[in-house]
């Protein structure tokens, strides 16, 4: 998943993040631990080339979190890892 930093300072994450412009940080999608080992070793800062607020990291957390849940969902209801047949 990327996630980008907007010019006002709010993170933008997945489909959203795609669209805009700029330096993007790419974070493996719907985990909540790679986001918070990626925040431990400053992976954010360092391709945004900034220094970033705490307060923007736990809006970023909460998309990995929504995102996280989803996972675990499918993966309950057997649905997650799958791939779509082909004909041929």
């Amino acid at each position: 998943m990327r996630c980008r930093l907007s010019a006002d300072e709010r993170a933008l994450c997945g489909a959203a993040a795609m669209r805009a412009g700029g330096r993007g940080a790419w974070i493996c999608a719907g985990s909540v631990t790679c986001f918070d080992t990626a925040v431990s070793r400053g992976a954010f800062a360092r391709a945004w080339k900034r220094r970033v607020d705490v307060a923007v990291l736990t809006d970023v957390r909460g998309v990995f979190g929504h995102a996280d849940t989803q996972v675990r969902g499918l993966r309950s209801a057997g649905l997650a890892g799958r791939t779509a047949g082909t004909k041929g």
